[in-house]
């Protein structure tokens, strides 16, 4: 089984501190992560849902990642970050590369964001600092 969520994490340890150079510090990179993080499990969820969707047991991993890690207030801010252009622009460029490296090694979309919600937790992340 590919594992993907060890890849999605090399990408967004990669693209997220170039974004950081031209916003101010830790807390901007910090919610860059977490919106990658978070546009991404989306992307791959889209492409289980389109393939069928998850099996019962993924489904209730899911269910409960989605609430332990308050994804729905990461979703609000991920949207709010990429409602300008130049972060626009990064988080799209680290979902493709996330999505191609999926496309690359054959993962199934489904096995893959399930395992991003074990290897990522979001959760504690500034998500709602507004200031940089």
């Amino acid at each position: 089984m590919p594992r993907i969520g060890v890849l999605s994490i090399f990408v967004i340890a990669t693209i997220a501190p170039a974004c950081a150079q031209e916003r101010s510090g830790p807390a901007y990179e910090s919610a860059m992560k977490g919106a990658m993080a978070m546009l991404s499990f989306d992307a791959l969820a889209a492409r289980c849902t389109a393939k069928g969707g998850f099996a019962a047991g993924d489904a209730a991993t899911v269910k409960a990642w989605n609430r332990d890690q308050r994804t729905d207030a990461m979703r609000t801010r991920a949207n709010a970050l990429r409602s300008d252009p130049t972060n626009r622009s990064y988080l799209d460029q680290a979902v493709s590369a996330i999505l191609s490296m999926a496309d690359q090694r054959g993962a199934n979309p489904c096995a893959a964001a399930v395992k991003s919600t074990v290897s990522v937790s979001i959760r504690g992340w500034p998500w709602d600092m507004a200031d940089f």
